[in-house]
C-alpha cells in the first residue's frame, strides 16, 4: 500500500465479552461495548480466565479497538509502550504516559554492534475514543548512540510535553512510532495520510515489509 494512498481497510469486529491478546504480546484485554479494557495479571485468576478463553489477534486488529476511558481517584491516566527491533542490531523501547496535560516519554535506545552507531527517532501520535487522529503539535525526538566499542551501547532519555487542555481531554489512545532517523519523511507521510490509529500502524507495517527500519504500535503498560 502506497503512503500516498489513504488506507481503506476496515478493522474487523470482535464479539462483545471476548478476552483478546496479541500472539507474542504480554497484555490481555476484555472487549465490551466496542472498547477494550486492560486486564491486569492479578485479575486473571480472580476471574478464572484460562488460555481457551483468550482470542489471539494481530496488533493491527487490536489497535482498531478503542481503549475504554478509565477514571481513577487521582485523575485519568493514559499510557502506552512499544519495543522495536530496527534491524542491524539496533533497538528502541518507549514508555509514554499522559497525566493531566503533561505527556511524558521515556525512551531506551540500544545497539549491540561494536562500531555501528546510529540515530533513532521516536514520534507520538494521539487518537480519540473512536480511534480518530487528533491534530496537535508534532511530538518527536531523536537520539544518537555510538557502537559498544566507544561506550555502553545504550542510553535512556525522558522528555515532557505540555498538551492543550482540549487535546488532553480528547486523547484515548497513544500510538508510538520508532524509526531510523532520517526516516522521518516516511513516518511523517504515514501520519499525514492516516485518519485512524489502525491505518497508521498498517501503513508503517507496509513500509517495514519493504525493508524500512520503522515500527509503530503500542499497548498499555
Amino acid at each position: 500500500m502506497s503512503l500516498q494512498t489513504e488506507a481503506t481497510a476496515v478493522a474487523p469486529a470482535i464479539r462483545d465479552g471476548t478476552y483478546v491478546a496479541v500472539e507474542d504480546g504480554d497484555f490481555l484485554f476484555l472487549v465490551k461495548n466496542g472498547k477494550r479494557r486492560s486486564i491486569k495479571p492479578d485479575e486473571v485468576a480472580k476471574h478464572g480466565i484460562t488460555q481457551k478463553d483468550i482470542q489471539l489477534v494481530d496488533s493491527l486488529m487490536l489497535e482498531g479497538i478503542p481503549v475504554e476511558r478509565v477514571q481513577s481517584a487521582v485523575g485519568r491516566e493514559i499510557n502506552s509502550y512499544l519495543k522495536s527491533d530496527l534491524k542491524s542490531g539496533h533497538y528502541m523501547s518507549s514508555w509514554v504516559w499522559l497525566r493531566g496535560t503533561t505527556l511524558t516519554t521515556k525512551t531506551r535506545t540500544e545497539t549491540i554492534t561494536l562500531f555501528g552507531g546510529y540515530t533513532g527517532g521516536v514520534q507520538v501520535v494521539l487518537f480519540d475514543a473512536a480511534g480518530n487522529r487528533i491534530l496537535h503539535d508534532t511530538i518527536r525526538y531523536r537520539y544518537g548512540i555510538d557502537g559498544r566499542a566507544f561506550g555502553p551501547g545504550t542510553r535512556e532519555d525522558t522528555e515532557t510535553f505540555q498538551l492543550p487542555q482540549n487535546v488532553a481531554d480528547a486523547a484515548e489512545t497513544i500510538v508510538i512510532t520508532h524509526y531510523w532517523d532520517p526516516k522521518v519523511n516516511i513516518v511523517g507521510t504515514a501520519i499525514e495520510v492516516a485518519k485512524v490509529a489502525w491505518q497508521l500502524i498498517q501503513l508503517i507495517l507496509d513500509q517495514q515489509r519493504k525493508g524500512e527500519a520503522v515500527n509503530a504500535g503500542g499497548s498499555p503498560f
